[in-house]
């Protein structure tokens, strides 16, 4: 099911145009989303019964990752165009930080309080963003395509019978999750040792036929048979599954279960105003929208006392055990990512790219 309101930028240039000129926007909600499973999962279980209830309208500005819009939202701080963002949780972090986001205070939003304590990441004392959609990240893998070893594992992604058959995300998806991850796997990203990172990336660079950059993407990279093995998050599988691919997902036995979330914000002095906005994301996060949604894009609830998920919607189900001990960045890891990120991303380019596929 597509969106029935979608917006290209140029159009929501417009729309605060019209605003500028004395046209009301008050009744009219600009949210981001991502396409596939996360824009159906948000038009069926929340922007649809939203309208129905408050009667507005509420209008989609699709991105093809959560990274995409951040320049935007900075470049019109003066005069933002979006209301509602869903974002990863490092840019919705970054973004509170540079005071662009509406507080998510318990008497505007008291759905907030139903979420898992590890989702909640405050900000000099207040919350500006709440964290979703939490699921796994490892390896997708077609399994008509490839020969299964006895344990998937991070290394075996270097195997050389997987030569140009492995995808990756960029540096700018999940700000620096390929590094991470590899390092993870090589015992360091937890102790704040990135160089077992850069060096499984440089193992697994001639198996590398493809970067994506988004997690649509991943799934039409599987899909096509153009890869045959990518490193995502466990919401990736839902496309190719609902196509009919032989593919499954695996969490490698070679490193601690590390986990992924993105995040729900507002934008501060959006066109809607506060008080719509904030009632948009209160709905989002009450039980009845937020655990189908949730379902729909692979991941498990992320309620404190969530129901557990459909065994065939979410392939790793979290607890919120594990989402306490798992390696989720807490604040401290936050802001060693942000410090770096910039220098690894050079590093990236500069001694990781040139060797993919070679």
């Amino acid at each position: 099911m597509g969106f029935r309101n979608r917006l290209s930028v140029a159009a929501l240039m417009g729309a605060a145009l019209l605003t500028g000129t004395g046209v009301s926007a008050k009744d009219r909600l600009v949210v981001t989303q991502w396409g596939g499973v996360w824009g159906e999962s948000l038009e069926n279980f929340v922007i649809g019964p939203f309208e129905k209830k408050y009667d507005v309208q509420v209008d989609v500005l699709r991105a093809a990752s959560a990274g995409e819009l951040l320049p935007k939202i900075r470049a019109e701080k003066d005069r933002p165009t979006i209301d509602v963002y869903f974002a990863g949780i490092q840019g919705a972090r970054a973004l509170a930080k540079e005071g662009l986001a509406v507080e998510l205070d318990e008497k505007d939003v008291p759905a907030i309080k139903g979420l898992s304590p590890t989702l909640i990441r405050p900000i000099g004392g207040k919350v500006y963003f709440a964290g979703i959609n939490t699921r796994a990240n490892g390896l997708m893998v077609r399994k008509d395509l490839v020969k299964l070893p006895e344990k998937v594992t991070m290394q075996w992604v270097a195997d050389p019978s997987l030569k140009g058959m492995v995808s990756i995300p960029n540096m700018a998806f999940g700000h620096g999750l390929i590094v991470l991850a590899g390092a993870l796997a090589g015992g360091g990203a937890s102790n704040q040792d990135i160089e077992p990172g850069f060096t499984f990336l440089k193992k697994i660079a001639p198996n590398v036929k493809a970067l994506y950059q988004s997690s649509g993407e991943a799934g039409r990279l599987i899909t096509t048979g153009e890869a045959a093995v990518a490193y995502v998050s466990s919401g990736a599988v839902a496309a190719p599954k609902k196509a009919g691919i032989d593919v499954d997902f695996y969490a490698p036995a070679d490193m601690p279960l590390m986990l992924d979330a993105d995040a729900v914000m507002v934008v501060k002095n959006g066109p809607a105003g506060r008080d719509l906005a904030l009632k948009f994301v209160n709905f989002f996060l009450e039980p009845d929208r937020i655990n189908p949604y949730s379902f729909g894009v692979g991941s498990s609830s992320p309620l404190k006392d969530g129901p557990p998920p459909p065994k065939d919607k979410v392939p790793v189900p979290i607890t919120n055990e594990q989402m306490g001990t798992a390696f989720f960045a807490d604040d401290a890891t936050s802001a060693w990512i942000d410090a770096n990120f910039d220098t690894w991303n050079e590093r990236f380019t500069r001694e990781i790219q040139p060797a993919l596929g070679r």
